[in-house]
């Protein structure tokens, strides 16, 4: 189940951000999934999510532009950009066909690219998704 997300517009002079939350809920214990219970645990998912995520967003907004990628050019970066790390995609969506991922403006790139968002298909997640886990349907 996905919650719908809950907007807080936060004002200053110079622009407006738009935080958002969702959690997604394993029917079965109630609790709050994260990515990483997509994936089987000891399988390098996070290093392969990341390079997927970079290369759908280098084929979105051009090679260079997105923090954290191969050849970018950090000097004015705000967020943490593309990293390696669970947190990075703390903001995922499971769909038939494929991971969906969204990040926060400035997270990965320039406030110019509003809230980027990537679709993996999970074909190309082959043998990293957790079979008995909740998106392994679908990757099967």
């Amino acid at each position: 189940i996905r919650r719908p997300p809950r907007s807080t517009p936060l004002y200053s002079s110079a622009a407006s951000d738009v935080y958002k939350r969702q959690a997604l809920v394993d029917l079965v214990t109630g609790r709050a999934l994260s990515i990483g219970d997509l994936f089987l645990p000891e399988s390098p998912w996070i290093e392969t999510v990341t390079i997927l995520a970079e290369r759908d967003l280098a084929s979105q907004f051009g090679e260079g532009v997105i923090w954290g990628a191969e050849g970018s050019d950090t000097s004015q970066v705000k967020g943490p950009g593309l990293i390696s790390k669970p947190e990075a995609f703390a903001v995922f969506g499971i769909s038939v066909n494929a991971l969906i991922l969204r990040f926060e403006r400035q997270q990965v790139g320039p406030g110019a690219l509003g809230t980027p968002g990537v679709q993996i298909p999970w074909s190309w997640l082959g043998g990293l998704v957790d079979p008995n886990g909740p998106a392994g349907f679908f990757a099967s």
